[in-house]
């Protein structure tokens, strides 16, 4: 399955769930919608560029995907809520948290979305690094006050008196 059918069937299926019944279990009321295609603009400026990666939809059909972006602008984190796509994080923004930005190897998928909104994900940073997993952190989004806070990056404190190393995949 290509990354741009994977996400239009995430998309298709965002747009009308509803909740977990019987009803939607048997696969009445939904209903099927685009959230982005490539060549779009993306959210926060450049277009959504060679792929998508579908990262979770929640029970009230908000999905957060990923997307490369074009002129070697690395990757994105968008949200598409109630028919309307915003950017939380990209290559190049500041990364809560930190003295770093986003860095252009990009998200570590998948994100994890709650039923109210609220998200985690992995991403790199731009810094020097040795082995893969030590330039990159662990960050929230909060639905509720609509920002991105850091949970853990390379060198903070660990249980043990120990720090962490970094963050991977999953």
């Amino acid at each position: 399955l290509s990354p741009v059918i994977a996400l239009t069937a995430t998309a298709l299926l965002a747009a009308g769930f509803g909740g977990p019944t019987p009803m939607y279990a048997a696969g009445h009321g939904y209903t099927f919608r685009v959230l982005a295609k490539l060549g779009d603009p993306a959210p926060g400026g450049r277009e959504h560029k060679d792929d998508f990666e579908p990262q979770d939809i929640n029970a009230s059909g908000t999905v957060i995907f990923v997307s490369d972006l074009s002129g070697g602008g690395g990757e994105g984190l968008f949200r598409s809520r109630a028919g309307v796509n915003s950017q939380i994080v990209r290559t190049g923004l500041l990364a809560p948290g930190t003295s770093a930005r986003f860095g252009p190897f990009g998200i570590l998928q998948p994100g994890g979305l709650n039923d109210a909104g609220d998200f985690a994900f992995g991403f790199t940073l731009d810094v020097p690094f040795d082995q893969f997993g030590t330039n990159a952190g662990v960050w929230r989004y909060s639905e509720s006050s609509g920002t991105v806070t850091k949970v853990l990056v390379p060198g903070d404190p660990a249980p043990g008196g120990t720090t962490f190393l970094g963050a991977s995949f999953h």
